[in-house]
């Protein structure tokens, strides 16, 4: 009777031993599917220089652009990048910048995620279009960790508010995608519609979290650009001094056609 006892209570303690660690294991698999980590995201840390001197990027981020007439509407150039301390969230920000230029560029990482679920990733950002060249800002999540301007990226909404663009002030931007691989890249991007003096984006204080699902956005490619038709003179104004009318033209049908294709929506 006695030796059954103690049998009985050595398979109890086992039991019980057992349990604990199927919960704690379960508990750290959960932790470990719901820990997102950015690098960097404050931009607190180095600013390293890359190709050339008048580019530094913060530490942790990548850096990418368009600089081929078949990807961009008028020839564009890379912008400056460099480290900011005066327009900042707090500490520092990473700001690009292009005079009398066009661009499209972005800055990105990858991040480990969990295959199915769905992200969302903003960003604080401060834009500046002197003379009103439509610098255009927006973050954007690739769900298969290709690159941001690979035709598989998510583009979220610009920096536009009920009354249109928002400069000069920093504002939230976001967006919200599914990972179809255990990787996703993040990026924020820039680009502006005319080469104006001065377009400038200044970016901190990014966060990524896991959401609950919604609505995928369709993977918005960027598009090719092809020719357009030479407008006869009288066709449209001059908006830009110095843009002249054909750009004007060309850039307004190419703006339609990115409202249409360009931008993943925003659960």
């Amino acid at each position: 009777m006695r030796k059954s006892r103690v049998v009985l209570a050595l398979v109890v303690v086992t039991v019980m031993i057992l349990a604990f660690l199927l919960v704690a294991s379960g508990s750290t698999a959960v932790g470990q599917a719901a820990e997102l980590h950015l690098v960097n995201p404050d931009f607190e840390g180095e600013f390293t220089q890359r190709e050339a001197p008048e580019v530094r990027v913060a530490s942790g981020w990548d850096y990418s652009y368009l600089n081929s007439d078949r990807e961009c509407p008028s020839p564009c150039s890379r912008p400056e990048f460099t480290p900011e301390t005066t327009i900042v969230v707090q500490g520092h920000s990473q700001r690009w910048f292009s005079t009398y230029a066009h661009q499209f560029a972005a800055i990105h990482q990858l991040v480990d995620v969990e295959a199915g679920q769905y992200y969302k990733f903003s960003c604080s950002v401060y834009a500046i279009s002197e003379p009103m060249g439509q610098m255009g800002a927006f973050v954007g999540i690739n769900p298969w960790h290709n690159g941001p301007f690979h035709r598989t990226m998510v583009w979220g909404k610009e920096q536009v508010g009920e009354k249109g663009w928002i400069y000069r002030e920093w504002t939230r931007v976001s967006v919200t995608a599914q990972a179809y691989s255990d990787r996703i890249l993040v990026a924020m991007g820039g680009n502006n519609a005319y080469a104006t003096k001065n377009n400038a984006v200044y970016w901190d204080n990014c966060t990524i979290e896991q959401v609950s699902g919604g609505t995928q956005p369709t993977p918005t490619p960027y598009p090719t650009y092809t020719p357009y038709p030479t407008p006869t003179p009288g066709d449209c104004p001059t908006v830009v001094p110095g843009e002249g009318c054909d750009y004007d033209t060309i850039r307004g049908i190419m703006r339609e056609e990115l409202d249409k294709t360009r931008w993943g929506s925003v659960p």
